[in-house]
């Protein structure tokens, strides 16, 4: 075998490697992409249901104050539903289309009407006045109400919890 023979050969091996090289590296890549994308998934569903557990210790907050509030014939104090809309105004800014879960994702989309619902029938009973209430009251037909939007979304909480194993999640 001469030098330019040898040569050849050694190019041959060296393109082969390179070829081999690239192709390991190139998998290599599109593995930790792929796992770094299933991470930014995992916690998304993590902070959604972060999200969902406080929106629940919220409406359960609203829905305990207005009993005690129609059983005193007072109003209930305002920073309850601002902390509510807090709570909806983070929703509004989560990223959901990336959340690669459809129940999640509906479970998610419910709790934010919830939010929404809660604070227009809060608004709405705000200017009520009871016969001989000095401010808002609710009505019994409100507590109802609430204690009805705590009950669902305390299941869904409890849901979320369960489906992206977050039971360190507390519920108060």
């Amino acid at each position: 075998m001469n030098s330019s023979e040898l040569a050849a050969w050694v190019q041959a091996i060296g393109s082969i490697a390179a070829v081999v090289g690239a192709a390991w590296i190139a998998g290599r890549q599109s593995r930790e992409a792929e796992q770094r994308a299933r991470s930014e998934v995992e916690g998304l569903k993590k902070s959604a249901a972060i999200l969902i557990s406080y929106a629940a210790q919220r409406i359960d907050l609203i829905a305990k104050s207005a009993d005690v509030q129609l059983k005193a014939n007072k109003k209930m104090p305002s920073t309850l539903v601002d902390r509510l809309r807090l709570v909806g105004d983070q929703m509004d800014r989560f990223p959901l289309h990336r959340l690669a879960d459809e129940r999640a994702m509906h479970v998610f989309i419910v709790t934010r009407n919830r939010i929404a619902m809660i604070e227009q029938r809060c608004t709405e009973i705000s200017g009520a006045k009871a016969p001989g209430a000095a401010g808002a009251t609710y009505f019994k037909s409100d507590i109802s109400f609430l204690r009805a939007q705590s009950t669902q979304a305390a299941a869904y909480r409890d849901e979320m919890k369960g489906r992206f194993g977050l039971a360190e999640l507390e519920d108060d």
